[in-house]
């Protein structure tokens, strides 16, 4: 069995600036980072990559050069590696395609449905990266393509509004009726006996 001395729960949150300016002030006073882990109820593995992060080599006055932390420049690399983390843009990766699609949805009133399945189906585009036709709805409405919602014709004719509750008691009632009508016992006019509903050829009008 492993044995851990470590009793905290991982939170698995970022160090915050505040939390920057504690650890500087404890690796000053020369704790370990096993010592400054339960002080600031972290991982000592968190403390340590956060310091890595934040040391800066230095020259004393005797020109000897030495390693300190420093709270702004360990920020400054955390947001640098937030910056670059993260899938790369759409927008980038098929800038070619998109300009296509504006122009066809544009100049030839296509829907994005129809620009995405002609170019899957297109030998041109076969090397090309295709982004979904949800994509692409999602650029539109976020701004990032030259198409707005009252290009797409079909979009916008779409409704979107929910229906209220006496619409829908008004279809329920409408379907029971006629659930009810279709459900009632029919009588063979030959022999006078009903009808079982498994037998009933929904093509015949019964009377």
């Amino acid at each position: 069995m492993t044995k851990t001395d470590s009793t905290i729960t991982p939170r698995f949150k970022h160090l915050s600036d505040m939390e920057r300016g504690e650890l500087c002030a404890y690796v000053k006073l020369g704790l370990s980072f096993t010592e400054i882990g339960v002080k600031m109820n972290r991982h000592k593995s968190t403390i340590s990559r956060e310091h890595k992060r934040g040391s800066v080599q230095q020259i004393n006055k005797n020109r000897k050069a030495f390693t300190a932390y420093f709270p702004d420049a360990g920020a400054c690399v955390y947001r640098e590696n937030r910056t670059n983390c993260g899938a790369p843009s759409v927008v980038m990766k098929a800038r070619s395609f998109l300009r296509f699609a504006e122009t066809k949805i544009l100049k030839d009133n296509w829907s994005p449905d129809a620009v995405v399945g002609m170019a899957k189906r297109s030998p041109e585009w076969k090397n090309s990266f295709i982004p979904c036709t949800k994509t692409i709805y999602n650029l539109i409405d976020t701004g990032e393509l030259s198409v707005i919602n009252i290009d797409l014709f079909l979009k916008v004719k779409r409704s979107t509004k929910k229906k209220r509750p006496h619409e829908i008691n008004a279809l329920w009632d409408r379907v029971s009726r006629r659930a009810a009508h279709q459900l009632r016992p029919v009588k063979n006019l030959d022999t006078g006996k009903s009808i079982p509903l498994l037998e009933r050829n929904p093509m015949t009008r019964h009377y």
